[in-house]
This record gives C-alpha cells, sequence and structure tokens, in this order.
C-alpha cells in the first residue's frame, strides 16, 4: 500500500511541475480607468495644476503617462510575475540570487 502512495505522490509532483511549466500567465489588466477616474472626480487635477511646479501636469499629460504605465505593467511587468513566483530570489552566503530574467 505505501509502494502505491508514494507513487501517486511522485505522479502528482510531476504533473505539478509540468503544469506548471506550461500554464499560461495569467492575463493582468491596468487599472487605468480607474485611475482616470480618481484624477478626475475623487481627488480633482485642477488644484495641482495650479501650482506652479506642476502646472505642465494637464489632463491629456496625465492620460499619456498613465496610458504608457498602464502598457508597461501589461506588457513587462506582469509577466515576470510567474516565473518569480516559481523561482524566488534565495539568500546564499549573504548574496541574494534572483532568476536572471531581463537580459542587458
Amino acid at each position: 500500500m505505501i509502494g502505491y502512495f508514494n507513487a501517486a505522490r511522485a505522479w502528482v509532483n510531476c504533473f505539478e511541475r509540468f503544469t506548471a511549466i506550461l500554464e499560461p500567465f495569467m492575463p493582468y489588466q491596468a487599472p487605468v480607468r480607474e485611475y482616470q477616474f480618481i484624477f478626475d472626480q475623487v481627488v480633482p487635477l485642477a488644484p495641482v495644476v495650479a501650482n506652479e511646479c506642476f502646472s505642465e501636469a494637464t489632463q491629456d499629460l496625465t492620460d499619456a503617462v498613465l496610458n504608457e504605465c498602464g502598457k508597461m505593467c501589461e506588457e513587462v511587468m506582469a509577466p515576470l510575475q510567474r516565473p518569480g513566483d516559481m523561482h524566488p530570489a534565495k539568500l546564499e552566503n549573504g548574496v541574494v540570487r534572483t532568476l536572471s530574467l531581463i537580459h542587458i
């Protein structure tokens, strides 16, 4: 009986590793519209723009920045989540080792 249990456990472990490799990334959509709502309705942008330090922060500029940040989160950062979870950082001899996902 113990032999069957060990074989079943080995099969489940193998299956979990195999499906983890093949499992597609969870889709992520950046909450750009929600942040635009916050700037439009909750924290009005007009008082911020009234300050001369932020006078160039127009509605068009903030929308463009939010959209580009959303694209970066969706296209660059989100795909790194799953591999980072599967291969977490490790502390070895006082040095943090991470999976090399970005090649410069």
